[in-house]
């Protein structure tokens, strides 16, 4: 086990990690897994865990998993304290890559879901939903999906993981909707995809709209509505900069930069926290994604069945579209709100709206408060949603660097992103670092791998724009 020695990069401790089984009794599994990988991403609807267990005394057989047992794990860094600690209790509903190495030896995976995901195939809705998207939510989440969020060795159940939901209050205020035997996530999804954030700054947010747990609990919402919190509020987690090879110096740095008026959320420990050891960078720039994605812009036709009325909606993201085109939407790139100032992409790319197309059927008269199965801010929604989503999947790193239990999706890191060509003495780190790729971004996903002795952590990080934001 680790001890609190924060000299150590990536240093971890395992206060709790234990399975409970029927009748309360518990296993300390500490003794037997070898590695643990955690996994948060905004896309994905809850966490889920992967205990690697190395096994002599025949634990499967001993022990009678059954579905209904869990394992409660509390990992924490040595120098942040319990409420930044991983902890939390998860379903066990698999057990995986079973290898038996000798007659006295085997290895197996215990895979795990948050408790709300085990629960969420066994909820079905079959009925209509009417009201503001936020009160909806609310009212699906509190009634059918939260569940404790600690089991203790004593087998009792305290808190709950809570719901932030983000932009209220929401545009979609008079929205309704059937859900057809729908569980519970999937009728969360609906309403998040589906739901309009309030203005930011005179703005509109773009309705990337999603469900997602994070370490401390569930968000629906738009993504850029969730980092634009933390810009408005002008907090960074860390800053991770991938260092040209050899430049020992900047490693053994003990100060932390500064990054204009960002303050950071997470302590600073050294320089060698704070950088990558490696980056996947695979997709910087795709014009052929751009086009088929919907990222340029899209159209949107909505068909009423009964009376045999139509609309259609171009959504033009560049504002460079040429002719008259009957139903486009005036909106484009600048009246969005966006993480940082300088746009990504040329102002006249070669594209066509009509390249990107989602037609949707409905009925007038289905409601007694709807004249149209969808009403036309639906539509202007469904034609932006193409661009929103793309956008936050156009440029995406992958960087690895050491783990930290505080971290969460949604909060903003600065990346330094080295600048080749040749380095003299004395150089600034605006001269060392590419001021394209560098600069403030948003983290997407975590894959947390933690061993006793070691902590580090995959982040995919995306952003929307170039500059320091």
């Amino acid at each position: 086990m680790s001890t609190d020695n924060t000299e150590t990069i990536g240093a971890v401790v395992w206060d709790e990690l234990f399975l409970t089984l029927a009748g309360r009794a518990t296993v300390d599994l500490r003794p037997f897994v070898q590695y643990i990988k955690i996994y948060e991403n905004i896309g994905q609807h809850c966490l889920f865990v992967e205990l690697a267990i190395k096994d002599s005394t025949n634990i499967i057989g001993k022990l009678d998993l059954d579905g209904t047992n869990t394992v409660t794990l509390k990992i924490r860094s040595p120098f942040l304290n319990d409420d930044d600690a991983l902890h939390k209790t998860f379903s066990v509903f698999s057990i995986s890559d079973r290898l038996v190495e000798d007659d006295r030896n085997q290895y197996f995976v215990l895979n795990l879901i948050s408790l709300e995901g085990m629960k969420d195939l066994s909820t079905r809705f079959s009925k209509r939903f009417t009201g503001s998207t936020e009160a909806v939510a609310a009212q699906v989440f509190n009634d059918t999906i939260a569940e404790p969020r600690y089991r203790d060795t004593d087998g009792g159940f305290s808190g709950q993981t809570s719901l932030t939901i983000l932009g209220t209050p929401h545009k979609t205020n008079n929205f309704s909707f059937n859900a057809n035997n729908w569980s519970a996530f999937h009728t969360m999804d609906f309403i998040s995809k589906n739901s309009e954030p309030g203005d930011y700054n005179g703005k509109s947010i773009m309705p990337n709209g999603l469900f997602f747990e994070t370490r401390s609990g569930f968000i629906m919402g738009s993504f850029m509505e969730l980092i634009l919190q933390y810009k408005e509020r002008n907090i960074l987690y860390d800053e991770y900069s991938y260092v040209p090879v050899g430049d020992i110096s900047f490693m053994d740095d003990t100060g932390r930069t500064t990054s204009g008026s960002y303050s950071y959320s997470s302590p600073f420990i050294s320089q060698k926290y704070c950088t990558a050891s490696r980056v996947d960078m695979k997709n910087y720039f795709n014009e052929l994604n751009n086009q088929i994605s919907g990222y340029y812009g899209s159209t949107t036709i909505g068909i009423d069945m009964i009376n045999r009325l139509n609309y259609q909606m171009v959504f033009d993201y560049t504002d460079n579209l040429a002719g008259n085109f009957r139903g486009k939407i005036n909106k484009s790139y600048n009246d969005f709100a966006h993480l940082a100032d300088e746009r990504p992409t040329s102002t006249k790319p070669l594209f066509s709206p009509a390249a990107v197309t989602t037609v949707k059927i409905a009925s007038s008269n289905l409601y007694e408060d709807s004249d149209f199965g969808y009403d036309i801010n639906h539509f202007e929604r469904l034609t932006y949603r193409n661009t929103a989503v793309a956008e936050i999947k156009r440029l995406s790193i992958k960087i690895e660097v050491p783990g930290k239990t505080d971290i969460e999706v949604g909060k903003l890191i600065k990346f330094n992103y080295p600048s080749v060509g040749d380095k003299g003495a004395g150089m600034s780190r605006s001269e060392i670092f590419d001021p394209k790729i560098s600069g403030i971004y948003a983290i997407a996903g975590i894959v947390h791998n933690i061993t006793q002795e070691n902590h580090t952590m995959t982040l995919e990080i995306v952003r929307d724009s170039f500059g320091e934001g």
